[in-house]
């Protein structure tokens, strides 16, 4: 059993000469590797418009969440990322396979206990000093609420990500890996850190993925800006061959209506292995073609 404590090493007040809450954030950023891809500086910057208060409720948080995050994870090179736009499902699908739900590669390993870090599922929704707090009592808008506390949950997202690494836990990653930086990221896991690399792959269809959005603000939660849902997507479906060539392996899923998903196939080794051929023809549809035809040459089997 690991405790956040014990994983980052964090300060404690007693330990501190002045009391000041931005010298604990700061200390722990030193834990960060060097070499890390998301700089500790550039995490640090995610706190900067935060008053010493406000940092207070954070850290509060912060050790909360991770020691939920790391208390069981198995101590295993394995790495589970999303990739796909805003309300593509990919949080279903993800926690399907971290409660060891069915899935047709038999060579993923359901039974590990992954560390379940998402700056949105894992983080945002579980911080109770902040987040929550604001909307359980008024004091903002679900919208309002996302606006302020979303650079604290993706400092929290980011740091349990980069300690978790550094330490060798398996990770199951929530992300949209829909970033020109995703390739770095997915490179330095895999090479850095020596991880075996699965990328689980969601194609939407894209009005499920505005009736899924839509159904998620009605319910009071809201995890992105109009901005984002729209630019995140149209970057997800660029970045295609980054997800095939810079990871272990690619698993292909596809949701065509707002309860069912499925398994299409998967990429491992270079080699394309389909579960589904309609779910898989209809994730080519919505790339691009000359991209879909770089990243496969070879023709699809019949």
């Amino acid at each position: 059993m690991s405790t956040i404590t014990s994983l980052t090493a964090a300060p404690t007040k007693s330990s501190l000469s002045n009391g000041d809450i931005r010298i604990d954030f700061d200390e722990m950023l030193k834990d960060v590797p060097a070499n890390h891809f998301f700089p500790a500086a550039n995490m640090r910057k995610l706190l900067d418009k935060y008053s010493s208060a406000e940092l207070e409720l954070i850290f509060k948080d912060f050790c909360n969440i991770g020691n939920q995050t790391f208390d069981l994870a198995t101590q295993q090179l394995d790495y589970i990322v999303t990739a796909g736009g805003p309300s593509a499902g990919k949080s279903a699908v993800l926690e399907n396979l971290i409660n060891g739900g069915e899935c047709p590669d038999k060579s993923l390993d359901t039974s590990i206990v992954r560390a379940y870090i998402d700056p949105d599922r894992s983080c945002l929704l579980k911080m109770k000093n902040t987040y929550q707090a604001d909307i359980s009592s008024g004091a903002r808008t679900p919208q309002e609420a996302y606006t302020h506390w979303r650079e604290a949950s993706n400092f929290l997202s980011n740091y349990y990500l980069a300690r978790g690494l550094d330490k060798g836990y398996a990770i199951a990653h929530g992300s949209t890996m829909a970033t020109p930086y995703a390739k770095n990221a997915l490179l330095a896991i895999k090479n850095l850190y020596g991880y075996k690399t699965t990328v689980v792959h969601m194609t939407c269809d894209e009005d499920v993925r505005n009736k899924s959005e839509q159904l998620r603000r009605k319910n009071g939660v809201i995890q992105c800006t109009d901005k984002d849902f729209k630019e995140k997507q149209e970057m997800f479906l660029t970045l295609l061959a980054d997800y095939v060539n810079c990871s272990d392996k690619v698993i292909f899923v596809y949701r065509a209506c707002l309860d069912k998903c499925v398994w299409a196939a998967k990429v491992e080794n270079g080699k394309l292995e389909i579960y589904d051929k309609a779910a898989f023809e209809k994730i080519q549809q919505a790339h691009d073609a000359a991209l879909w035809e770089k990243t496969f040459p070879v023709a699809l089997p019949k």
